[in-house]
C-alpha cells in the first residue's frame, strides 16, 4: 500500500539534495512511498536535474517562483501532501535504510 508522502524542501543546494534522495531510494519500506515532493524554494533549477537521476522514485518536482516566504513555508509545504502519512526530510539531511519502516511500525504500535 502506497500511503506515505515524503516532503523534501530544498533551497539552492542540489548536492545536498542528492544525498537526501539517495537515502530515500534505499528505504526498506520503499513500497509504501506514494510520492516524493521535492520543493525548490531558491530559484535553482539544479535541483530538478538531481531529481531526474531518480526515475525509480515517484518524485513530483515543485519549483517555487515566486519563492514562498519563511513565515508561510511550513503550512504551504504540508498542503502539498496527498497521502495519509507524511514524512519530512530536509535537503541537508539523510535517513538510514530503516527510517520509514521503523517510523511506521512505531505509529502502528501507538496510533
Amino acid at each position: 500500500m502506497k500511503d506515505i508522502s515524503i516532503l523534501l524542501p530544498t533551497c539552492r543546494r542540489p548536492q545536498l539534495l542528492l544525498t537526501a534522495l539517495e537515502s530515500v531510494a534505499r528505504q526498506t519500506a520503499s513500497g509504501r512511498i506514494g510520492e516524493v515532493l521535492v520543493m525548490e524554494n531558491g530559484l535553482d533549477r539544479g535541483s530538478e536535474e538531481v531529481c531526474r537521476r531518480f526515475s525509480n522514485l515517484p518524485i513530483k518536482y515543485i519549483y517555487r517562483d515566486p519563492v514562498v516566504p519563511a513565515e508561510t513555508r511550513t503550512t504551504v509545504t504540508f498542503r502539498e501532501a496527498s497521502l495519509p502519512l507524511v514524512a519530512v526530510l530536509h535537503d541537508d539531511d539523510w535517513w538510514d535504510d530503516f527510517h520509514l519502516a521503523r517510523s511506521v511500525a512505531s505509529l502502528e504500535q501507538h496510533p
